[in-house]
């Protein structure tokens, strides 16, 4: 079960840190601590500089990984 758990962990770095520099849609569920956080149609947590509204797909782009997603900016 270990390394099973530790398998899909690392599975999900890479997936977040191949988002970095990529454009992604992403649907905003809520805003919290000044940035706009939602899920990218691959599943990859996004903490977004920029105003979006909970509910709405906006682009964006990842610009570094950042605690269980990625940091970017709405563009």
């Amino acid at each position: 079960m270990a390394r099973a758990l530790a398998a899909a962990e690392a599975a999900a770095r890479r997936a977040r840190l191949d988002a970095v520099g990529r454009r992604a849609h992403v649907l905003i569920e809520d805003r919290h601590d000044g940035l706009s956080r939602g899920y990218s149609s691959e599943y990859i947590r996004y903490y977004l500089s920029g105003e979006a509204r909970p509910g709405q797909l906006v682009g964006a782009v990842a610009e570094a990984a950042h605690r269980d997603g990625v940091r970017g900016r709405i563009v």
